[in-house]
């Protein structure tokens, strides 16, 4: 993987996993009395985890 795209990639993996927390925070804190709502926490949770993925990937990169 080129040093660019690596970057590239690490910068999106980092800005989803800020805009997760965002909608997870947002949905914890907008919360009703039966608790949050379900589909934004499981989307945050998903956005989260798969920009964690971008980030590993990025620094991981086998040296040719």
């Amino acid at each position: 993987m080129s040093p660019g795209v690596a970057a590239a990639l690490w910068w999106v993996g980092r800005f989803l996993q800020a805009f997760a927390m965002w909608i997870l925070l947002l949905d914890i804190f907008m919360a009703g009395p039966l608790g949050p709502a379900p589909n934004p926490f499981y989307i945050g949770v998903a956005m989260f985890i798969v920009g964690w993925f971008m980030v590993k990937q990025a620094r991981v990169t086998p040296k040719d």
